[in-house]
């Protein structure tokens, strides 16, 4: 059974996730296991990162953010 957790801190987490996969393109994977939703808190017990070799960026080709 479950009760309630800290629902903007886990926003944070996902923003922050989501900023950080947005601004490191050589970020090609990533697992958060597990993540503790608490009352008062949000805890990233355990991360993996796997990284690839950065492409060269033409800086005449338009992307959208």
């Amino acid at each position: 059974m479950s009760g309630p957790v800290d629902v903007p801190g886990l926003e944070q987490v996902l923003l922050r996730l989501s900023r950080m996969a947005a601004d490191l393109p050589e970020l090609a994977e990533l697992d958060f296991n597990p993540v503790l939703a608490r009352r008062e808190s949000v805890v990233v017990v355990d991360a993996r990162v796997r990284l690839r070799p950065a492409r060269p960026v033409d800086p005449y080709l338009r992307r959208l953010r």
